[in-house]
């Protein structure tokens, strides 16, 4: 799958081509998405399962205790060899907690939180005075530096990629509120200085 240039598109035509022969209808917005009717197997409730993809992983939806996920990878191992996971608790490097009771799902990323706390403060964050908050009026004040190309921003630049692209996954996938914050830093990233940083670490104290 990822070995060569089109190995990816000649997968999910694989792919997809046989999960529309098995009856799910894929979404015409969001091609990784798709659905299928059904009809429960402990009362006989109709109800609309849902399946994503996510290149060679698959997370289906269907009801609590229902034998027709059982049936669904029986009928999938005939085209593919899968391995059933059983009910999703981490993927990604997103933790996922259910509650099929109170119909409830949690998305939260506190293992990739806690490792960059761990990674820049050594575990231990600094105390923040007043409010929480992502940033405060300084960061739309931040400048690059005038000099891009000496040694001492290509470092700056180094460290604040390093640590933006881990925060800019975050800011993707479970906390939007981040996104405002590291937007107004990183467009300084080309011509980074301390400011630039400091102002990257305080994201992260914000998250701890």
């Amino acid at each position: 799958i990822y070995g060569l240039a089109q190995s990816g598109l000649l997968w999910e035509e694989t792919h997809w081509a046989e999960l529309i022969s098995f009856g799910w209808v894929q979404c015409t917005a969001e091609k990784c998405l798709f659905k299928r009717e059904f009809h429960s197997t402990t009362d006989g409730t109709a109800y609309t399962a849902y399946l994503c993809t996510y290149v060679d992983n698959l997370y289906m939806g269907f009801m609590p205790d229902d034998r027709n996920r059982d049936m669904i990878i029986e009928e999938m191992n005939t085209a593919f060899e899968l391995n059933d996971l059983g009910v999703v608790t981490y993927s990604l490097s997103a933790c996922v907690e259910q509650n099929p009771k109170a119909r409830t799902l949690f998305l939260h990323q506190k293992p990739m939180i806690d490792d960059l706390i761990k990674r820049y403060f050594d575990g231990e964050l600094p105390p923040i005075k007043g409010r929480a908050a992502p940033c405060t009026t300084w960061i739309t004040e931040l400048t690059p530096s005038e000099d891009k190309t000496s040694s001492e921003t290509q470092a700056w630049e180094t460290k604040c990629l390093s640590l933006g692209g881990r925060l800019n996954y975050i800011a993707q996938f479970t906390r939007p509120d981040i996104g405002a914050a590291l937007s107004l830093a990183m467009r300084h990233v080309s011509g980074a200085t301390e400011q630039v940083y400091k102002a990257l670490l305080r994201i992260v104290v914000y998250l701890g």
